[in-house]
């Protein structure tokens, strides 16, 4: 329990540390100019609070809360009231019926019992905590989930929209190169030949900027599925602050991963099947029950003549003497439920220890791109001045400023690339621990 008190902190902890795990963007989507803009903390609360993924999780674990309760009511003390009335000639003396006048009798009375001693209850309210626990940490899994996958769609329509401004500025520039082209044939300082493939890299760029707001209404209806909306409703995204990465080692991620809501899970899950093991263990034995129990008439037609209270306890031992092996198969079945739900427990704890190194690697490649493809977009952009420049001047070629171009448009889109990769990494990495 303590385990999944602990990741279900994780959930606070994901919306603090992603609304400072972001990067600067523009909106360019003008249909949704008019919605709230969403910020990241609100795209993870409404996921957490509208996703019926969460829904689903937080329902599973409301039915085992219940079935703990059932398991519990069987230690716990039972008080029936129970009442009614007969008419008939029936007469019981001494034990014997006989038959008399006609009449009427009515009764209510109390009556109490407990189990006191009852191995097999026991260890089902081991059982049903243990489900509690598996659930709690199930419900801690889809909140982690959900509120990643909430945050990841929200910077993928950020990544997509930077993409678009990107191409924007690029069939800008194509026009401004057709134009030049144009001035330079009237010139009569070009061929022909540089106009048309100025305009074939225009059309190119529109070609571009077509898929890419294509890409941002995809990422959209993305975020809006991620945030339990529905597709038709609008959404716009807030730009959010400059990343602040928060360092840790490789030490540090590792141990984190212990925490994750699967390896809670699957350590409750070996509780449980060690409850279910003991219970076999305990039906394949002879069984000792305790019980006391107690009635009281408060009224009755009519009146005895006596109306003591009537108690009573008892041992009961049961013992199948012949069951075809029955019992044993069953401790059996426990016993092999158990081992593999350890099994699952080691898996779940590498798997997961897997994960969080694979993120903290991402995060330091994305890191290092970001400072990789900030230098390449500068080169890219120093190399195309350089280019229109020549070809302004006539001693260039409009294949040298095409070119340059385009590995100015590929730095700029590798650099955004990059800068969104560390937003994803920073999500994933706060996640796997």
């Amino acid at each position: 329990m303590k385990g999944a008190d602990r990741v279900n902190v994780w959930t606070a902890g994901l919306i603090i540390a992603v609304i400072a795990s972001s990067t600067v963007a523009t909106s360019v989507d003008r249909a949704d100019a008019q919605a709230a803009p969403v910020t990241v903390r609100a795209a993870v609360d409404a996921a957490l609070s509208q996703h019926p993924f969460v829904a689903a999780a937080q329902q599973a674990l409301a039915a085992a809360q219940a079935r703990l309760a059932q398991a519990q009511a069987g230690q716990n003390i039972h008080v029936v009231l129970s009442a009614g009335s007969s008419y008939g000639n029936a007469v019981s003396t001494g034990g014997v019926i006989t038959t008399g006048p006609s009449s009427t009798s009515s009764s209510a009375a109390v009556s109490a019992s407990l189990q006191i001693v009852n191995e097999q209850t026991r260890y089902q309210v081991r059982q049903a905590e243990a489900a509690v626990a598996s659930a709690q940490a199930g419900l801690a899994q889809a909140q982690q989930s959900t509120g990643l996958t909430a945050a990841q769609a929200y910077f993928t329509v950020l990544r997509t929209q930077a993409v678009v401004i990107t191409r924007e500025a690029a069939v800008a520039q194509a026009e401004a190169q057709v134009r030049q082209a144009q001035a330079q044939v009237r010139a009569g300082i070009a061929a022909r030949a540089d106009v048309l493939q100025a305009q074939a890299s225009l059309a190119a760029a529109q070609v571009d900027l077509i898929a890419a707001r294509n890409q941002v209404e995809t990422a959209l209806a993305g975020l809006r599925a991620a945030m339990g909306l529905r597709l038709t409703d609008d959404v716009s995204v807030a730009p959010p602050a400059a990343p602040q990465v928060v360092p840790l080692s490789r030490e540090q991620v590792l141990a984190g991963a212990s925490d994750r809501p699967e390896v809670v899970g699957a350590h409750a899950n070996i509780a449980g099947a060690q409850a279910a093991l003991a219970l076999a263990e305990v039906q394949a034995r002879p069984l000792l029950t305790v019980a006391t129990s107690s009635s009281y008439y408060v009224w009755k037609d009519p009146a005895p003549s006596s109306n003591d209270v009537v108690w009573s306890i008892g041992a009961t031992v049961t013992y199948s003497l012949i069951d075809g092996g029955q019992a044993q198969a069953a401790v059996a079945e426990a016993r092999a439920n158990l081992a593999g739900a350890q099994a699952k427990e080691v898996l779940a704890l590498q798997s997961a220890q897997v994960d969080a190194v694979n993120a903290w690697l991402s995060l330091q490649d994305a890191l290092a791109r970001v400072d990789a493809t900030r230098a390449s977009e500068t080169a890219a952009t120093e190399a195309l001045r350089a280019a229109e420049g020549r070809y302004q001047a006539g001693v260039g070629t409009i294949v040298e400023v095409l070119t340059a171009r385009t590995a100015f448009q590929s730095a700029s889109l590798s650099r955004i690339q990059a800068e969104f990769d560390v937003q994803s990494a920073v999500v994933q990495l706060r996640y796997t621990i």
